[in-house]
């Protein structure tokens, strides 16, 4: 597996580029402002997007959507599973920064793209109107927390992390001594 990740916009966000090493099949997961560089690196790289994974509908994860789609207009835009080659990306629904909110997994690979939904000793905000605090709670522990614990965590916003360490030191996650 071939991964990149960019840094972009006026909130920093996380972009990620997935591609199968063998194929050259790839996947952008989300799409914020001024995705240049991304378009750029996919075709030096000389990839062929097929998937434009996005992890909610917040304007800071769509903003380079149309600049993406217009680059790669055969790319298929979702939110849900999809393949690249040889390699499998399995959609989890994860609501409660948002109620479309999913995270992407690649299993063999251990790597999980999170979205706004857990971030390095933090999750998403609960705050917006379309957020659940009590969802975004339980999508990280019934469904991200069961991932392995050795699992790569790659944020919306921020740095890398991973299950295990999570568990341990999320203050929203850990339970009260």
């Amino acid at each position: 597996m071939i991964f990149k990740s960019f840094t972009l916009g006026n909130l920093r966000n996380n972009c990620y580029v997935v591609a199968d090493e063998f194929t050259n099949e790839a996947a952008i997961i989300d799409a914020p402002e001024h995705p240049e560089e991304i378009i750029d690196y996919i075709k030096q790289s000389g990839f062929t997007v097929d998937y434009i994974l996005l992890t909610h509908h917040h304007f800071d994860h769509v903003d380079g959507l149309s600049a993406l789609q217009k680059a790669f207009p055969e790319a298929k835009v979702t939110q849900q599973s999809a393949n690249i080659g040889m390699i499998d990306i399995q959609s989890i629904p994860t609501p409660g920064h948002t109620k479309d909110g999913v995270s992407f997994y690649i299993s063999h690979e251990q790597t999980l793209f999170s979205g706004d939904t857990l971030f390095f000793e933090t999750i998403g905000r609960t705050d917006l109107e379309d957020s659940d605090h009590a969802e975004e709670l339980a999508s990280i522990s019934e469904r991200l927390f069961a991932l392995p614990e050795h699992t790569k965590v790659y944020p919306g916003h921020g740095k890398s992390t991973t299950i295990e360490w999570e568990k341990a030191h999320n203050p929203y996650m850990v339970p009260d001594s």
